[in-house]
């Protein structure tokens, strides 16, 4: 399927629907370039670009400005964003991600938009894929980039890089080429350039759309898992509060998550953090898979010593009641 036909395709199947005004992610490369010319040739939607400055390398604010001069040669509106950078536990990817995401929401706000739509295609899943199978990712993370996530789509993920490329060849869409796509110190950049080549030798060229497929298989299972845990969870859960500071207590009947399996423990832990995580509005830990197991090892054992992270969690056992914080994003450590 091209790109203009899972454009079609979503607007078939209401991801996105006839009308709706849509705020357009566009970097200046190719694949959101594209996204922003597909969209406006497939003309169903009133449409608004937005493209982010982090102002961290030579040449952010002429790829800005590049964007802003195509769209609006095209016939759009497009605003330009400036992303406001903050210290934080995670990586300098999830952190620029994380600061892209926040001032693209705040575009959409401004613009009226519905929904913020990303151009991420098969090959971002696939490379998604990857680096979380090697994080140790569970089913949620497996299921890689959902279509739909919040207000952000991305109705692309069936679509191949190459098919875009096509697209971009065909009809004489311009675009810039991110330097750090170059850069050997991002892990994306070294699965993308290493770990793909090698993988298609051995399984052929296609393992894009084969991976995409697997993906949205498990995020249907994936959301089915969610839908069973949620309905459970007041078997677990005595309260959940955020404080004024931005730390979370979230007070769990141990008992209760003592008497699970030791498959449903490790599922309602799992679920638990992320819940834990999403109520102080920030991202779960990258050692999901570590935090689990410690969870799991602290609830069996009765105790909740030495169970804790680098993003201000910890977890503590008494009578029957376990207690998990997450403090305040100005007390973390590391």
């Amino acid at each position: 399927m091209g790109p203009v036909a899972a454009l079609e395709a979503a607007s078939a199947e209401g991801l996105l629907p006839p009308g709706t005004r849509l705020l357009v992610a566009c970097s200046g490369g190719r694949d959101s370039m594209v996204l922003c010319h597909a969209l406006h040739r497939v003309a169903r939607w009133p449409l608004v670009v937005a493209t982010v400055d982090h102002g961290l390398r030579v040449g952010s604010a002429a790829d800005a400005a590049f964007v802003e001069a195509t769209t609006r040669a095209w016939g759009l509106v497009c605003n330009v964003e400036r992303a406001e950078h903050s210290a934080g536990a995670e990586g300098p990817e999830d952190t620029a991600r994380r600061m892209r995401h926040a001032a693209l929401e705040s575009a959409r706000l401004r613009a009226g938009a519905e929904l913020i739509v990303y151009a991420h295609t098969a090959d971002d899943q696939w490379e998604t894929l990857m680096m979380r199978l090697a994080a140790g990712a569970g089913l949620t993370g497996l299921a890689g980039m959902r279509r739909r996530s919040g207000r952000r789509v991305r109705p692309w993920l069936a679509v191949t890089r190459a098919q875009v490329a096509e697209y971009a060849a065909t009809e004489g869409v311009p675009w810039r080429e991110d330097p750090t796509n170059a850069d050997p110190r991002l892990l994306r950049n070294d699965v993308r350039r290493v770990l793909r080549p090698a993988a298609e030798r051995v399984f052929g060229p296609r393992i894009a759309e084969t991976a995409a497929r697997t993906a949205e298989t498990l995020a249907v299972q994936a959301a089915a898992l969610e839908e069973l845990l949620t309905a459970q969870r007041d078997r677990w859960v005595r309260s959940a509060e955020r404080g004024a500071d931005g730390g979370v207590v979230v007070t769990l009947d141990a008992g209760a998550l003592r008497a699970c399996s030791p498959a449903l423990l490790r599922a309602a832990v799992h679920h638990l953090i992320l819940e834990l995580h999403a109520l102080a509005e920030r991202p779960p830990p990258r050692a999901m898979a570590d935090r689990v197991e410690r969870i799991c090892r602290a609830v069996d054992a009765g105790e909740g010593r030495g169970v804790g992270g680098r993003d201000g969690f910890t977890m503590t056992q008494r009578r029957g009641v376990a207690l998990w914080r997450l403090a305040p994003t100005t007390n973390r450590t590391g």
